[in-house]
């Protein structure tokens, strides 16, 4: 235990030197800061992994508190306003603690996750050059990091991490909220409502409850794609949050998403798109983002092409596939800033819709059992029951579908389009791994609906929070001469006494 909380306090010191370098202070402090610190642990340990440096957590989680502390006393002594206060600081340290010691009561584990854990013991020992491709293809490595401290003590997994990143994702779910809504909205008891039935949203729901606790990569991938997104939607909303921040979070969540899951790095680079295409976020920042991807993505199939070969195997399609992925983000960068390509930019999101819908059209009719069976699966997982939702993850749906219809809200693109793309490119990914879909709690869609629930969470109430709730112009004369005709057969039958 004393190994477990050193680790997750670790984590956190350093997390929040660096995001109070960044300019953010106040309550969502702690929690943006222990995300923070998961993020740089989870990119030095890759590090680690992938170069010719010893991989001992103990290493990784030095310089994860070292260098942010280190920034910070600079930022310090240069007079930079990032000064902290004693008392506040030590009160939540103290809750930070307690926190740690309750939530690491409860543990779910299943087969995956002996698979996660395994990586880790690896990496403590020094001997991850003996895990297995096949293995890292399919679990990545940002989750074994995370866990593996915990073999320093003979454990096997830190039990407190994966609540503490449900705890942060709600509390950064109320900041995002919170700080967007205060744009248009000025009475703190409304934003006060939405973000409570925004939580109970959450915290009511059996998955998310459930992720909560399970040694997995689906709240690592929930958090951060939280993180990348929220932060994209507040500076399109321009809302009173240091810039730095915003821009932090998402370069920390690329790397992350990129680690911690084979299909997020794909999220991450659609999830981008809205956020290239803004004008009000600069074009520096913008080819920042898509660098990040791109080297992200690069360096870690890089590494699995290299472990395949030295391994004797053939190197799988989807490892080249997401190398030249990869690559294309890297060609891509530059030509942001070319002139007569960017006058294509505002047609990607139709593109990339569009483009991901019709690739699904063509596998269909290459293959339409695998989708048959797909939807079949998904049909009876979400909406009776067999994934363990009730009717809390369709009724969030049928919500998000109204909102898509009845509503026409600024800047809600960045929130949508993960939402609307995650439904072709999910069924997409069931050809991709050459298997349809099952019914049951442990399928893999049924899983990874977990990812994007906060983001449809916000998307539905940074939506309700508004007056500007209407039927589409399409619609909206055929409702006017209904309504019309209703009303002139309404005064006919009153004036004859009908």
């Amino acid at each position: 235990m004393i190994v477990e909380l050193l680790s997750v306090l670790t984590i956190f010191i350093g997390g929040c030197a660096l995001t109070r370098v960044t300019g953010l202070k106040g309550w969502p402090l702690p929690a943006i800061g222990f995300a923070a610190g998961v993020a740089l642990l989870v990119i030095i340990g890759t590090l680690q992994a992938i170069t010719a440096l010893p991989t001992s957590p103990v290493l990784a989680l030095v310089l994860t508190f070292l260098l942010p502390v280190a920034w910070w006393f600079r930022a310090f002594l240069s007079g930079q306003e990032v000064s902290i206060k004693p008392i506040p600081t030590i009160i939540t340290l103290f809750i930070f603690i307690l926190a740690s010691l309750v939530l690491r009561n409860i543990v779910s584990v299943t087969p995956d996750s002996f698979q996660y854990v395994t990586i880790g013991s690896l990496l403590e020992s020094g001997n991850f050059s003996e895990a297995s491709p096949l293995i890292l293809l399919k679990r990545f490595i940002a989750v074994p990091i995370l866990h593996s401290p915990a073999n320093l003590a003979e454990g096997f997994y830190i039990r407190s991490i994966t609540p503490l990143l449900a705890l942060s994702l709600l509390i950064c779910l109320v900041w995002f909220i919170n700080k967007g809504l205060s744009v248009s909205l000025k009475d703190p008891v409304i934003i006060s409502l939405f973000t409570t039935a925004a939580v109970l949203l959450l915290v009511t729901n059996n998955r998310f409850v459930f992720n909560m606790f399970y040694i997995n990569s689906h709240m690592l991938v929930a958090l951060f794609l939280l993180l990348l997104v929220g932060s994209g939607w507040l500076l399109l909303r321009q809302a009173d949050v240091p810039q730095q921040t915003l821009i932090m979070l998402q370069v920390i969540s690329i790397p992350v998403l990129t680690l911690a899951r084979p299909e997020a790095s794909i999220y991450a680079g659609i999830a981008l798109i809205p956020i290239l295409i803004a004008e009000r976020v600069s074009l520096k920042n913008r080819m920042l983002l898509l660098l990040v991807l791109g080297v992200s993505v690069i360096s870690w199939h890089g590494f699995l092409w290299i472990k395949y070969d030295a391994d004797g195997s053939d190197v799988p399609f989807s490892v080249l596939a997401m190398l030249a992925y990869g690559i294309l983000v890297i060609i891509i960068t530059p030509l942001l800033a070319w002139k007569p390509l960017y006058k294509l930019i505002p047609y990607s999101v139709v593109l990339t819709e569009s483009g991901l819908w019709l690739a699904l059209l063509v596998m269909v009719y290459i293959n339409p059992s695998i989708f048959h069976r797909s939807v079949l699966a998904t049909i009876e997982n979400v909406i009776l029951d067999a994934g363990g939702w009730g009717v809390s993850l369709a009724f969030i749906g049928f919500i998000v579908l109204g909102v898509l219809v009845f509503s026409q809200v600024p800047d809600r693109l960045i929130l949508r389009f993960p939402l609307t793309t995650f439904i072709p490119l999910s069924l997409l990914l069931a050809y991709l791994r050459s298997g349809a879909y099952r019914v049951g709690h442990g399928d893999s869609l049924n899983r990874m609906f977990i990812h994007i629930l906060p983001l449809a969470v916000l998307f539905i109430v940074s939506s309700a929070a508004t007056d500007q709730f209407s039927l589409p112009e399409g619609l909206r004369k055929y409702w006017l001469l209904l309504v019309t005709r209703i009303n002139k057969y309404k005064y006919i039958f009153a004036k004859n006494n009908l």
